[in-house]
């Protein structure tokens, strides 16, 4: 999929052909890591932004979903009275 959105993208040249590298699993995702080859140095920074735009519309076109990391922080009060304001004794 990162391959196809990169060699949709105008300026990212078809040989060497782009390639993607799974570089680490975190709590809440996947990197990859995404090389394409272009005719110009100077294109390398808006080409980055349009290849990740493209890669959005091609993974929400093929029912991708971006999770959302959720927690439950759970709290458990002491029974003593120790903990119990003067006012409420």
């Amino acid at each position: 999929m990162l391959g196809e959105a990169a060699l949709e993208t105008p300026d990212v040249l078809p040989y060497p052909a782009p390639t993607a590298t799974l570089t680490s699993y975190n709590e809440s995702s996947i990197t990859y890591s995404l090389e394409v080859c272009c005719q110009e140095v100077d294109q390398a920074t808006g080409l980055a932004d349009e290849i990740l735009a493209r890669v959005w519309y091609v993974s929400r076109r093929q029912g991708f979903t971006m999770p959302y990391l959720t927690r439950v922080l759970a709290s458990a009060l002491p029974s003593s009275e120790a903990h119990v304001p003067d006012r409420e004794r």
